[in-house]
């Protein structure tokens, strides 16, 4: 996916999770709650169905990592994140949007949140 195509920040965050979802498909998760973190508190809220989401290009994301989640019957437990603890995505993000090639060495630990 080019960055170019997305219109906002919050377009980029929904084709991120999109993108985790069809990754933990391609993975084999199911019938599980699986948590979601992320320090866009609109995209959160709009992902756990707390807040409506009006923006029709955000609504197409939306229904489709909606519909994905049903199909794998994954409850998503939605968690904010402080950008501080975000701050390796914002550095990849960063160097993504200037078009450098993005690496990272940071492990991701597992959790035992529900």
């Amino acid at each position: 996916m080019k960055l170019e195509q997305f219109e906002s920040n919050n377009e980029a965050e929904y084709a991120a999770f999109h993108e985790a979802v069809r990754q933990m498909e391609d993975l084999g998760i199911h019938h599980q709650s699986c948590v979601f973190k992320g320090d866009s508190l609109v995209v959160l809220n709009q992902l756990s169905g707390e807040w409506p989401c009006m923006e029709e290009n955000l609504n197409k994301w939306l229904d489709r990592i909606e519909a994905k989640l049903d199909k794998l019957k994954i409850i998503p437990v939605c968690k904010p994140i402080s950008r501080k603890e975000n701050q390796e995505a914002d550095r990849l993000a960063t160097l993504a949007l200037q078009g450098k090639a993005i690496f990272s060495k940071i492990e991701i630990a597992g959790s035992k949140e529900p």
